[in-house]
């Protein structure tokens, strides 16, 4: 029996490698042990037209934080999710999914079938490049987290609106420390597309990412002016922009018309003692000063 065209599963397996997403043909049935042991599926998405999900189908998978189930399906085996303690299964009331997770004590959250997101190849590249960056400098291992897997799956997917508190939670932590170590390591470029991810999470948000993936990122010019990165009035100038600037259209455009022309104003600056002196006053007493008060404000 040859699979059926139209039904195409949509698996995600995270590992510490990266991510793969795989379409896959299936018959109307998932057969029994098929991804038994499969550690590295997080997410599973089963097309309508699923009717049956067998024996030991996902046993084992320790990994699998999310499953939906359209309400073709009118049988689950007692053992299908054996040992999938982290499990949540997505389906719309009353189907035979939720009666399923209702008799078996696993988490069910409701959703309508209809409104299954349809997986974007370009969005994917752009979250790609997130998380690439994240596990580039992570130090402290959030990204072996399952919560961290299931909310990438998620991201992945398209599935922004099953993200769970707790999941959201460590994409900010790992976002947050990612960016440290990528400043402290001089990263500029990578330090700022993961700002530009936790400040624009929306969807329009990862366009920009992708458009500035190639800027600089620091505080570039101040950065040259006082002599270090750490130095308190580079601090107070990049509190200022993600606090003030980045939340504002205006300064959106102007954070982006800064990171095009900065690296090579930076450059010019380099040895220039006099000039140097000259526009750190100015930075002090016209921009910096202010910057204070507002922020104290």
């Amino acid at each position: 029996m040859a699979p059926i065209e139209n039904l195409e599963s949509i698996i995600v397996k995270c590992n510490i490698f990266g991510t793969t997403i795989e379409k896959i043909h299936m018959y109307n049935y998932i057969e029994e042990w098929k991804y038994a042991e499969d550690c590295d599926i997080v997410l599973v998405t089963l097309p309508k037209g699923i009717a049956k999900i067998e024996s030991r189908a996902f046993a084992w998978c320790n990994n699998l934080t999310t499953i939906i189930i359209p309400d073709s399906v009118s049988y689950i085996s007692d053992n299908a999710f054996t040992q999938c303690s982290n499990l949540t299964i997505y389906s719309s009331m009353n189907s035979y999914a939720h009666q399923y997770a209702a008799e078996n004590n696993i988490n069910f959250v409701i959703m309508d079938n209809d409104k299954f997101p349809i997986v974007s190849n370009e969005k994917l590249e752009k979250w790609e490049i997130i998380f690439r960056i994240i596990e580039r400098f992570d130090i402290f291992g959030y990204t072996e987290e399952i919560r961290y897997k299931s909310i990438k799956a998620k991201l992945l997917s398209g599935f922004i609106n099953i993200i769970k508190a707790d999941e959201f939670e460590i994409f900010k932590k790992s976002i947050v420390e990612a960016e440290g170590f990528a400043n402290k390591g001089q990263q500029y470029t990578e330090a700022y597309i993961l700002r530009r991810a936790w400040f624009h999470s929306r969807e329009e948000g990862i366009e920009e990412i992708a458009i500035l993936k190639d800027k600089f990122g620091g505080c570039y010019i101040a950065t040259a002016i006082y002599g270090s990165y750490d130095d308190p009035a580079v601090h107070l100038l990049r509190t200022f922009r993600d606090n003030y600037l980045e939340k504002t259209y205006w300064g959106q455009k102007f954070v982006k018309l800064y990171y095009k022309y900065s690296p090579g104003i930076a450059k010019k600056l380099k040895g220039k003692r006099r000039i140097n002196i000259i526009i750190k006053l100015l930075l002090d007493n016209l921009v910096v000063k202010n910057i204070a008060r507002q922020i104290r404000k």
